[in-house]
């Protein structure tokens, strides 16, 4: 197995893991049938999108494989970030 589909499995196990705690944390704090629910506070903003992108151009670089940059120049493609992994794919050894 190539090292990047093993930090791809790696990454898949935490996410999967943080969604069953997270699951499992809502399943026992959800109201009971009939209940009203306390007021919430204002939510959190949400996270900024592009910073979940690059994260991914960052996991690209560690990897440092052709296939790791094609992975996210086919996943953002009209993101401003592509242009960037396009030229550091282009300077990769031969071979990676």
């Amino acid at each position: 197995m190539t090292p990047f589909r093993v930090k791809l499995l790696t990454v898949l196990t935490v996410l999967l893991t943080l969604y069953a705690a997270h699951d499992l944390a809502n399943a026992q704090t959800a109201p009971q049938a009939g209940a009203v629910a306390a007021p919430r506070s204002a939510a959190a903003p949400a996270r900024d999108g592009n910073v979940a992108i690059r994260e991914e151009l960052d996991a690209a670089r560690q990897t440092g494989t052709r296939a790791a940059y094609d992975l996210f120049i086919a996943r953002h493609p009209s993101h401003p970030l592509k242009s960037v992994a396009e030229g550091e794919r282009a300077r990769l050894p031969a071979g990676r």
